[in-house]
């Protein structure tokens, strides 16, 4: 009877432990579902607002990797152009929205951050 208790115990730990080490883990590194589902919205977001501002990008967008940040709890994308180095930008998912940070291809700040590595290389 002691043992049986002992072995229903040990389960119940070890179960615990697992799910503790996966919980961990997702908060870490995010789950795969939600970083497919930030894939596919950022995606959609390039092809309905992101082209159509910019069509002389439109056919030369690079979708780059999706990852997870825990620090601000976003998946990030990272979009770039072969046409031009300047033209980057990111979105980023959570819970079903999406922002972007393409005003800075029209601010100029990346051409501004680009000419300013480059200076600090020369000087």
């Amino acid at each position: 009877m002691k043992r049986k208790i002992l072995k229903i115990l040990a389960f119940i730990l070890a179960v615990g432990l697992i799910i503790a080490v996966l919980v961990i883990s997702n908060a870490m590194n995010g789950n795969p579902v939600s970083k497919f589902m930030a894939k596919r919205a950022s995606m959609d977001y390039v092809d309905e607002v992101i082209k159509p501002k910019f069509p002389d990008y439109a056919d030369s967008i690079v979708q780059g990797d999706t990852f997870y940040s825990f620090k601000d709890g976003y998946y990030h994308t990272r979009y770039t152009s072969a046409i031009s180095e300047d033209f980057y930008f990111n979105t980023m998912w959570n819970h079903g929205k999406i922002h972007d940070t393409s005003g800075n291809i029209t601010d100029g700040w990346n051409t501004l951050m680009r000419l300013n590595n480059e200076f600090d290389l020369v000087i």
